[in-house]
């Protein structure tokens, strides 16, 4: 009962929509040109955030001291303002993160976007620390 109803449903609505794709569109390139189109009005391209000033670090005293170098790999939450919510230290050098995390803490962002809409997102930042 069902099952057949079902079956003869999507039958005749895919005999409906070839039907229709006929004869809306005249030839098999014109509904590629269709279906390509509006293809690139939905796939635009998402923009992430970036800094709008440069980041530069305190370098802690005790790592200096103890001539500690190293990368500390900080996740950044990022407002649709361009305000840093949160960070999440992914890799990190005991002596360094606190400073990599107030590096970045309230440094301005370029808010994620699609099109004209703005995002929340987040954004993978290394912050390195070298001795000369």
């Amino acid at each position: 009962g069902a099952s057949i109803y079902f079956i003869c449903s999507r039958v005749v609505y895919h005999c409906l929509y070839v039907f229709f794709s006929i004869i809306l569109f005249k030839s098999m390139k014109q509904l590629i040109l269709v279906i390509a189109f509006t293809s690139l009005i939905f796939a635009q391209e998402m923009i992430q955030p970036k800094p709008l000033e440069s980041i530069i670090p305190i370098y802690p005293k005790e790592a200096m001291e103890k001539d500690i170098e190293g990368t500390v790999i900080l996740k950044c939450f990022i407002d649709k303002n361009g305000n840093v919510t949160d960070i999440e230290i992914l890799k990190g050098v005991s002596p360094l993160n606190d400073s990599a995390k107030e590096a970045v803490q309230n440094v301005k962002f370029s808010p994620a976007k699609k099109g004209n809409k703005t995002f929340s997102s987040s954004i993978v930042i290394p912050i390195k620390y070298k001795l000369n």
